[in-house]
């Protein structure tokens, strides 16, 4: 029973309605509506397949009731309410700022700069601004990196050598026409590097690139990165090797078996079932070393064409010799359709293709998963073979490896993975596919031998650690291991292996402060070594100088006026920033010093394994021609712009020997990104 004038609001199960304003989701926005508002029993009762969804939608709502219009108009209310929240918000955090300045209340004078003016009148200063960054930074984490620096001056991880009369620009000069001239000519011969060593597909506005631009004047699309310092020497990598057939082990010999079985089944022409195998294993267990023996028999069979290799990382796919998933399907940016000349590229590529090998599988989300099988069926679909569109991965014969209990999905949800169940109620509709493809995959073997780890306790600790079932032996195993412990071993950092030990934290504070403290420390051990092995003799001790790169935020072309760098800062921490990536994941500054490890955290060129977490060293720093405060002579250099490029001996690359470089020496420039304020 209910009165007359008794309102009822109407519980909507599961998100709301999605926002008319954002193009990337207008399709599904007409789409909640129609099924909403307009009467229906099948689903081609909803729209016409002869028009698109904007204009089902239109010819929807100027025949409908005024009811339904009053609907579809609260639906975007909601947004309007939100995005006005959001913006009081933001407001208020402005009008703070300017409150704590000690020009409030007070009239202007003539000299004050009215491009750093606010509309409430009050004059903002490099002094306000670097007070609100300072506050923006927590107490704890400040505390945490702090700490961490203490532990490692007291037990000496750091040179302790500090005084230096004279620096070492060795590696260091500032550009001229002919280095300008040099990185176009290193620039195109590494752009014909990749087309020889890739498929021939150029990424189109993929996640790959993202929105890159060169900061040269030489024009470049993708040879454009970021370094970040590491505080450790490495060796040179290549990718894995294949295991000689023989000397698999038991259970990679039972893994890599059904592989040339199925081979030989297709090419006999008895057309198997599509193979569907998981190869799953904790590290260490040699699943690499499998893909690349199943990958050297398909070469003795004269079949490497038919076979592709993936991973969602640039580092993982190049240990195989493989590709990342956005260049091999040249998923769009923004969920935007892939355009024609795209698509004909990937129908050229996958028409030929039979077997797919899938590398570190933990780190595919189950939306990720029903994307990649889509667009795969939808380039291997024919008008001979049109049965393929509705079969995962077009028919393809998939092979899955990696333990699920190493890198889990790049995604904010729990629910991501693809072991996790589905949810009816929550999940979006490729989450749920994602997740019904992969129970299609019934063949699976396990790799259970460990071969890495040869410590039984060690080996004892990480697998109960993957079962989180750990005992009080492994809690006194791991106390032991505490520098200041009394029952840790004794550690010289000053000798090796312990002085190329690496630093592993989830505290952001500690690594920045950790990779401050050990690039000044290896700037003064290097510069050490270096004048002893010059002149044994010498009174002076030199040290290698350290460069602190800043990053340039224009807008159309021009730098940021105070009010709009105080804008950014705030981007960062209010309510409406939104995904991190928004703000171009760029750095404030970076430092840099000849001699010093790095690593790249960018994809810039997957092909030939110059992807997000190579490493390398830095064997040269060419500075901006316009950059005017250099001195040879200073300890550390605060520069005016980021470097014209920097040369990197990487790790591991498939790059050739490029012209004047040693082998493994690339340039890595600065890059660009955009982002809204």
């Amino acid at each position: 029973m209910r009165g007359k004038r008794h309102n009822t609001l109407p519980n909507i199960y599961g998100p709301w309605p999605p926002s008319s304003e954002k193009p990337e989701q207008h399709n599904l926005y007409c789409a909640s509506v129609l099924a909403l508002t307009k009467p229906w029993r099948q689903l081609s009762d909803i729209k016409d397949t002869r028009v698109t969804w904007a204009t089902e939608l239109q010819n929807w709502l100027d025949n409908a009731p005024i009811y339904v219009r009053d609907v579809v108009a609260g639906i975007q209310y909601y947004y309007d309410a939100k995005s006005a929240g959001e913006a009081a918000h933001e407001n208020k955090m402005m009008f703070d700022i300017w409150e704590q300045t000690e020009d409030i209340g007070q009239p202007l004078g003539d000299n004050v700069d009215m491009g750093n003016v606010s509309e409430q009148g009050v004059a903002l200063t490099e002094e306000d601004l670097e007070r609100y960054e300072a506050e923006q930074v927590s107490v704890r984490e400040e505390a945490h990196g702090q700490v961490a620096v203490l532990i490692g001056l007291e037990h000496s991880v750091f040179a302790e050598k500090e005084r230096r009369t004279e620096h070492d620009a060795v590696g260091v000069h500032i550009a001229n026409g002919g280095d300008l001239a040099l990185l176009g000519n290193w620039q195109q011969s590494m752009a014909d590097n990749v087309f020889n060593v890739s498929t021939g597909m150029e990424s189109e506005g993929t996640y790959e690139d993202g929105n890159i631009a060169a900061l040269s004047t030489m024009e470049v699309n993708d040879d454009a990165g970021e370094v970040v310092q590491l505080a450790f020497p490495t060796t040179f990598h290549k990718a894995l090797e294949a295991v000689p057939e023989m000397e698999l082990l038991e259970d990679q010999r039972c893994a890599f078996d059904i592989i040339p079985w199925h081979l030989m089944e297709t090419k006999a022409g008895r057309v198997p079932p599509p193979l569907r195998m998981v190869i799953p294993g904790e590290g260490g267990v040699g699943k690499s070393k499998t893909i690349q023996t199943i990958t050297e028999d398909f070469h003795k069979q004269g079949l490497a064409q038919i076979l592709v290799k993936g991973a969602y990382t640039g580092v993982a796919a190049s240990v195989i010799d493989g590709k990342t998933f956005h260049v091999l399907s040249m998923i769009p940016l923004n969920s935007h359709q892939q355009s024609a000349n795209t698509l004909k590229k990937l129908t050229t590529f996958w028409q030929s293709k039979e077997y797919l090998i899938i590398d570190e599988i933990s780190m595919v989300s189950r939306d990720f998963f029903a994307k990649l099988s889509k667009i795969i069926s939808c380039t291997r679909t024919t008008m001979e073979r049109s049965d393929l569109a509705n079969q995962p991965f077009g028919g393809m014969n998939v092979i899955l490896v990696g333990g699920f209990h190493q890198f889990p999905p790049v995604s904010s949800k729990t629910s991501a993975p693809l072991f996790f169940p589905c949810d009816p109620l929550k999940d979006m509709t490729d989450e749920i596919l994602g997740r019904k493809i992969y129970e299609q995959f019934t063949v699976v073997i396990r790799l259970k031998t460990q071969v890495h780890i040869i410590d039984p306790k060690w080996l004892d600790l990480l697998q109960h650690v993957r079962h989180g079932n750990c005992k009080e032996r492994h809690i006194v195993l791991l106390h032991s291991l505490i520098l200041g412990d009394p029952h840790c071993p004794p550690s010289d950092f000053t000798t090796e292996p312990w002085n190329q030990a690496v630093l592993i934290t989830p505290r952001h504070a500690v690594q920045i402060k950790w990779n401050a403290m050990m690039a000044r420390s290896q700037c003064n051990l290097k510069g050490e070594i270096q004048s002893d092995s010059a002149d044994t003799n010498s009174p002076d001790l030199t040290g290698i100088q350290l460069f602190i790169c800043p990053c340039i935020d224009t807008i159309g072309g021009q730098q940021l006026t105070l009010e709009e760098r105080f804008m950014v800062v705030m981007k960062h921490k209010g309510r409406c920033s939104g995904n991190p990536r928004e703000r171009a994941s760029l750095s404030k500054e970076i430092e840099l010093a000849v001699g010093m490890e790095v690593m790249v955290t960018f994809n810039v060129l997957t092909d030939i394994d110059v992807a997000n977490g190579a490493r390398g060293e830095v064997v040269e720093i060419v500075l901006d021609d316009k950059e005017d405060c250099y001195s040879p002579n200073e300890r550390y250099v605060h520069l005016h712009y980021p470097p014209a490029y920097v040369l990197v001996w990487m790790k591991r690359t498939k790059a050739e020997a490029l012209e004047g470089l040693e082998e493994g020496v690339l340039p890595i420039v600065p890059l660009t990104k955009t982002f809204n304020i």
